[in-house]
């Protein structure tokens, strides 16, 4: 199935729901792979073909979501760093506005 690449915004707060679906997207995939029975299958068979593309394709897709969950933490924590940054500096500028002068 193709993928398209797309950005969308969402608040805030909805970050923990966004980044929770996204895993158990990525967990529902990986347990596809883990329900297929391997053990009545002849191998070297078309249906052994089509059990490893379904394998492979449920892995691509839990792969996808994971690295979206990765993408978003790394937003998140880029966005707090920047948070932080700023907090430190208007804190230093205050600082420094409330040291009296010397004669």
């Amino acid at each position: 199935m193709p993928r398209l690449t797309m950005q969308y915004t969402i608040e805030l707060e909805e970050i923990d729901r966004e980044v929770s679906r996204l895993l158990n997207k990525a967990m529902d995939a990986l347990n596809d792979v883990t329900e297929i029975d391997t053990a009545d299958i002849d191998l070297l068979s078309y249906k052994s073909l089509e059990m490893i593309d379904k394998f492979r394709k449920s892995l691509n897709r839990a792969d996808h979501n994971l690295n979206d969950v990765s993408q978003i933490i790394h937003g998140y924590l880029r966005y707090q760093a920047a948070i932080a940054a700023k907090e430190t500096i208007e804190n230093y500028q205050e600082e420094q506005n409330e040291i009296p002068a010397s004669d």
